[in-house]
């Protein structure tokens, strides 16, 4: 009986294929006029399209506390306060902090590449904008990789200016895979469904992607994924520990700290009954 109510559950491929043609079928019943049941699903791939090229080009747009939202759940973030020297001016702090980014982008494209593991990876720096502030736009490293299968994980590095002061932002996402049959059912159930969230599409509040991603169901793409977190983890460290050490910012305190981040190289386990790092 659980099998059952497991493979009927409404996240299953079976509910999913079974719920789209039902309601193929009900919109022929209906005469709901197929002529604007096909616009509107038209519209939502559209949609759909227009969300994976931001994700993987453009840059990023938010409201309220949901930054990044396109990029799945977050699953860890550090900041590193970086003590710099006393005579050093802001301007020096700054160019300090610039040539680490500087620093970081290399390494990653160095030493990652673009193909790792038969998938892609995109080193880049975007710009995030609070619509409520449109002046208020930072800018962010991304090191985003996609699987063989289409699951995500994405690493973003920022910093801030605390007077002289440094702080390092490093946060990690992950989307889980989108399968056809998700992608199938989220465009047929559209006109039906649109009205729940088209105003919050458009206001850049709601991710479709996000919407549509399962668990990473499928054992391949979870070692990719621990495999790549655990070397982009193992890059930044270095890079990171190097860059202090050349400019003699290195304390023990913070060295303590990098060290932490980089033997924790594994984000906790976010559901499924898969003991993998990256499922939902």
């Amino acid at each position: 009986m659980t099998s059952i109510l497991r493979l009927l559950g409404s996240n299953s491929k079976y509910f999913k294929v079974i719920s789209s043609i039902v309601l193929i079928y009900g919109y022929y019943l209906v005469n709901f006029g197929y002529g604007l049941v096909l616009l509107i699903i038209g519209f939502t791939y559209y949609a759909y399209i227009t969300e994976m090229d931001k994700i993987a080009a453009g840059d990023e747009y938010f409201k309220g506390d949901n930054i990044f939202f396109r990029y799945g759940k977050r699953k860890r973030a550090y900041v590193f306060p970086i003590h710099v020297k006393e005579d050093w001016t802001i301007e020096a702090s700054q160019r300090f902090a610039d040539g680490l980014i500087q620093q970081f982008i290399e390494n990653l494209n160095n030493l990652i590449t673009d193909t790792p593991m038969g998938g892609k990876h995109v080193v880049s720096v975007v710009g995030v904008f609070d619509q409520n502030r449109p002046k208020a736009g930072r800018g962010f490293l991304k090191s985003s990789f996609k699987g063989a299968n289409g699951a995500m994980i994405t690493n973003f590095l920022t910093y801030q200016m605390v007077g002289k002061m440094v702080a390092l932002h490093h946060e990690t996402y992950s989307l889980g895979i989108s399968q056809w049959y998700d992608r199938l059912f989220f465009f047929v159930s559209s006109p039906v469904t649109i009205v729940t969230w088209i105003y919050q599409w458009f206001t850049n509040v709601y991710s479709i992607r996000g919407q549509i991603s399962s668990n990473v169901e499928n054992s391949f793409e979870l070692y990719d994924l621990d495999s790549f977190y655990s070397v982009s983890v193992e890059v930044v460290s270095a890079t990171f520990k190097s860059y202090l050490i050349k400019h003699d910012l290195l304390t023990e305190g913070l060295a303590m700290t990098i060290n932490n981040f980089g033997n924790f190289n594994q984000v906790s386990n976010y559901g499924g009954n898969n003991f993998s790092t990256f499922n939902q």
